[in-house]
Formats: C-alpha cells, structure tokens, sequence
C-alpha cells in the first residue's frame, strides 16, 4: 500500500490508514491507542496525564484497545489508579469489563541476563533480610546468582530506583523509600558502637 504521508507526527497510507504520534490526542475514534511513560508524565505534568486520561481514552472506537504502559513514579496519579484499579479487578477474580485493564506485570527477576558473578559480591544483612521476605511473603525465590545481580545492581542506583526500575511484585513498583529510614538500622548500629568507646565520645563532646 502505497504511503500518503510521511513525518515526524503522521505515518498516512493511500486507503486512508494511519499512525499519529503526539503527546495528547482529542477528536476521532480511534482503533489503537498507545500511552508510553504515563507514570512519568503524571508525576511531572499531572494536567497532561489527565488529558490523556480523559481526552485520549475517550477517542478509543469501542471494541478496540488502549495500551498503557509505564515505570512507576510513586504512589499518586492517573497511572497509579489506572494500576490500582486493574489491579484490584486482579484480586477478585472476576473477568473484566470492555472498559477496564487488565494489568500486566514484568519482574525483573524474569530477565535471565539479570545475574552476576555471587563469588565477587558481598549480601549485606538488609538484603539478605530483603530476599527472605521476597521468599517467605511472596513466592519469589532468587538464586545466587540473581541476587548478586540485584546487589551490584541497588550499589550504582540507590534503593528507591531499584523499588520502580527493578520491582519485584507490583506493589513494589511504587514504594519509595526514605533514605533516613532506609538506613536506619545502619545508623542505629553506628551511635551503639559510639557508645561503647567512651574516650572517643569524650573527644567529640569537647568539640
């Protein structure tokens, strides 16, 4: 089929088919809707995801399908309720209406190329804690492998990205940390061996 129409907006063949891309999109009955990163734009511009939400959805020809999809940017906005809403459908186990989601979660520990090398990678005891809870509370066990991965993964990005970039469950997926209790067992453990060296208490308390 020849093409009509060729641009950085619009892929147009001659019997009248096309592919618009844009960052919001109102008018129309759409066939197929693609919605990329909307965690992410509700979390930086919420006015937008809400047109999209309300605007672009709407545009979708009955019968036909929306997709979302997204990394998760904390526990608030349209895409966090899309993902509650679907996820709650999940939960019950009843089958889904033509104008509801269905959610779709990929872990991270489903990648076979997430592994590294165990014999060059110290677990600390938090993520020793981690992994027993993934196991003990959730069903998902880990070789060694895979968590040596995780490990040398959470040391280059930090704790919160591994929560939204790497989630293992999906409630996961929008937890955020606090660093202050992140990291509250290490501080603990630091006033308590402070304690116990009274001569270098004694030095700092003259500062």
């Amino acid at each position: 089929m020849p093409i009509r129409a060729d641009n950085a907006t619009c892929l147009e063949w001659k019997n009248g088919s096309r592919i618009d891309v844009g960052t919001s999109h109102r008018g129309g009955m759409l066939q197929i809707l693609h919605v990329s990163e909307m965690g992410k734009i509700a979390a930086e511009v919420p006015a937008r995801s809400r047109e999209i939400r309300i605007g672009s959805f709407a545009t979708v020809h009955a019968g036909q399908t929306v997709f979302v999809e997204s990394t998760a940017a904390g526990a608030a906005g349209d895409f966090f309720d899309l993902v509650q809403e679907a996820d709650a459908v999940r939960r019950l186990g009843r089958p889904l209406s033509p104008h509801e989601f269905k959610l779709i979660f990929l872990p991270r520990q489903l990648r076979q190329q997430y592994r590294a090398d165990p014999a060059t990678v110290l677990i600390t005891k938090e993520l020793a804690d981690y992994f027993a809870d993934l196991e003990h509370n959730h069903g998902i066990k880990l070789d060694a492998h895979q968590r040596a991965w995780y490990a040398v993964t959470q040391k280059k990005i930090g704790p919160d990205s591994m929560l939204k970039e790497y989630s293992s469950y999906p409630e996961e997926a929008f937890k955020v940390s606090i660093e202050g209790a992140y990291f509250k067992t290490q501080m603990t453990n630091a006033r308590d061996a402070r304690r116990s060296e009274p001569s270098r208490q004694h030095l700092l308390g003259h500062r």
